[in-house]
């Protein structure tokens, strides 16, 4: 059972990463991403990480699974911000949208399992 310190974790982290959905769409706020993506790193490692802390195995598959997406998504957010075609822009504009939709949905389950 997620205690409801976790669960306002687990809100602050989605809603987080759906501020940075917008953002990504965007080709003229590659800077606001950046600093958006460090915001949503930020709220993973120092809240959503301590849940694997607290000695509760049932939670780990899912921080992994996060954690690997949110590694994905750096990249593709390196990428985005130094890619200079359109093709290549759209395509990890596509990337980093299903990432944030996947990453969002483990923390959906999460929610509500827990």
């Amino acid at each position: 059972m997620l205690l409801p310190l976790h669960r306002q974790h687990l809100q602050e982290f989605i809603t987080a990463l759906e501020q940075l959905l917008p953002t990504s769409q965007q080709a003229e706020n590659l800077e606001l991403l950046r600093e958006q993506f460090q915001e949503v790193q930020q709220i993973f490692q120092g809240q959503i990480l301590t849940l694997s802390r607290d000695g509760s195995l049932t939670y780990q598959p899912y921080l992994t699974e996060i954690h690997r997406l949110l590694r994905l998504l750096q990249i593709d957010v390196m990428f985005l911000l130094s890619s200079q075609q359109a093709v290549t822009s759209q395509q990890r504009q596509r990337g980093i949208e299903e990432r944030i939709k996947a990453a969002r949905a483990l923390c959906e389950v999460l929610l509500q399992k827990h």
